[in-house]
């Protein structure tokens, strides 16, 4: 099924892979694509990519974006930059008619206002367990505190991470398992797919508006918290 009303701008990485692949999966599929490339985009279309079970949310890292996006025939445009508020973005923005757009962008890749003023809906998935994860880095600060990782759906407004919530869950630690290259964008992915299922019922469906004081932000964790972070998550 194409979302004739939900898009998707991406950044290259495994984030933007199993988003896209378990979107195809789940027959959720974009009606157009934006890909910011830093250089760092892989052209090459992979030819064998692996088989994953339907109700699971892994993706193949192998498999190229473009390969994805090619065989599953959704139009895309390629942008040539790492800023998502750069012009060639808000001016593709400005012509295309999807109000909702799921962003997987760079991850200092902070929305300005004027991406806002377009009155389009920037759909994010956040590591963080929302209102009580805000900012950067919030997944080792939630290990080091709960011994659990959260994921949440959000709009996105002008503050960081306080924009309306759709979808929240909290994870255990994974086994075995990379972390950052795989965990993560597999329990996003879910957070994602579930979400997208709500929106196609109710394209304004959220389960709580965030207040200023309800949670804390979070800023770039210290090298050695992030040492015993990263400690624990191995065992």
């Amino acid at each position: 099924m194409i979302l004739e009303n939900i898009a998707f701008i991406g950044a290259p990485g495994n984030r933007t892979k199993a988003y896209l692949q378990n979107m195809c999966k789940f027959n959720l599929i974009p009606s157009y694509v934006i890909l910011m490339d830093n250089g760092k985009l892989n052209n090459k279309i992979s030819v064998a990519n692996k088989i994953v079970e339907k109700n699971n949310f892994s993706f193949d890292e192998t498999e190229t974006i473009l390969s994805t996006l090619i065989t599953n025939n959704i139009k895309y445009k390629i942008v040539k930059t790492n800023n998502i508020n750069d012009n060639k973005i808000y001016e593709i923005l400005k012509t295309k008619k999807q109000n909702i757009w799921i962003y997987s962008g760079f991850p200092s890749g902070i929305i300005k206002s004027k991406m806002f003023k377009l009155n389009k809906k920037f759909l994010h998935v956040h590591p963080g367990y929302l209102p009580y994860y805000r900012g950067s880095t919030t997944v080792y600060y939630s290990v080091l505190k709960e011994n659990n990782v959260g994921v949440s759906s959000m709009f996105l407004n002008e503050k960081i991470d306080q924009g309306p919530i759709i979808m929240r869950e909290k994870f255990s630690l994974p086994n075995k398992q990379d972390f950052d290259y795989i965990y993560d964008p597999k329990i996003r992915s879910k957070i994602l797919i579930e979400t997208l299922k709500k929106l196609i019922n109710d394209e304004n469906y959220y389960t709580c508006i965030q207040k200023p004081e309800d949670g804390e932000t979070y800023y770039i964790i210290h090298p050695i918290l992030k040492h015993l972070s990263i400690m624990k998550l191995n065992k």
